[in-house]
């Protein structure tokens, strides 16, 4: 049994896999961003559990929760195009993937779009990356977190 965070974090998981991309093969979307690093193939996306602030009672025995999930696309530059071109591609179809259903298979109530970072290195393997902040509000039981 997990909590609901974590099922959300799955199902963002599994927006980005089932089918698979075109832009990243599912093989290469990782929860561990150490392991997205040592897999050295790239493009590839971390899908990342951030904090959640303090629960909103909204009636008697129900709480509305956030949870953060950030989705960092790594891309390395190649002779045809750029790192950040690569992991710009792949970030719009991750978003779009997971725009499509806003409730995540009915687990959210709303996702709210956060802020975009971008870095490029200039030097070495030319690598990229493209974080996307999301906001996945979800409700629970003021006694469980897993419904």
């Amino acid at each position: 049994m997990s909590t609901l965070a974590e099922q959300i974090a799955v199902a963002v998981v599994t927006a980005m896999t089932t089918p698979a991309m075109s832009s990243v093969p599912a093989a290469r979307v990782f929860r561990d961003p150490d392991d997205a690093l040592r897999s050295e193939v790239m493009p590839c996306i971390v899908v990342d559990m951030g904090d959640e602030p303090s629960p909103r009672e909204v009636m008697i025995g129900r709480q509305d929760r956030e949870v953060e999930i950030r989705i960092t696309t790594l891309a390395t530059g190649s002779s045809s195009s750029s790192g950040q071109t690569q992991a710009d591609a792949a970030s719009l179809e991750s978003y779009n993937r997971i725009f499509a259903d806003r409730t995540l298979g009915g687990l959210a109530l709303n996702i709210i779009e956060g802020p975009v970072q971008r870095i490029s290195e200039t030097s070495g393997d030319r690598l990229a990356s493209v974080t996307r902040l999301l906001g996945i509000e979800y409700r629970t039981t003021t006694d469980r977190l897993d419904s």
